[in-house]
């Protein structure tokens, strides 16, 4: 999808924007221990996004959520990969 199209598809943007906020509601709840033990993973900007999208929703500009996840979630993907669960 083009940014473009995203930028004209409103159900896609609220589904986007849904999901971000799962993610980072979901990043909360990753015990310290593994948190600490796993740093170079960007899990607590992960829950500072998601309170950001949260109560600043109608602020919130397309550009910013197109580049988070053109550019972020890709990154935050890899990293997770890499996570030591031992």
């Amino acid at each position: 999808m083009s940014q473009e199209e995203f930028s004209k598809n409103k159900k896609t943007q609220d589904a986007v924007i849904r999901r971000l906020e799962i993610m980072g509601e979901a990043s909360r709840n990753i015990p310290r221990a593994l948190k600490e033990k796993n740093k170079p993973v960007p899990l607590f900007d992960m829950s500072q996004f998601r309170d950001f999208i949260s109560h600043s929703y109608f602020n919130l500009g397309l550009e910013t959520i197109w580049k988070t996840v053109k550019e972020k979630i890709p990154q935050i993907k890899e990293s997770l990969k890499k996570i030591d669960l031992v």
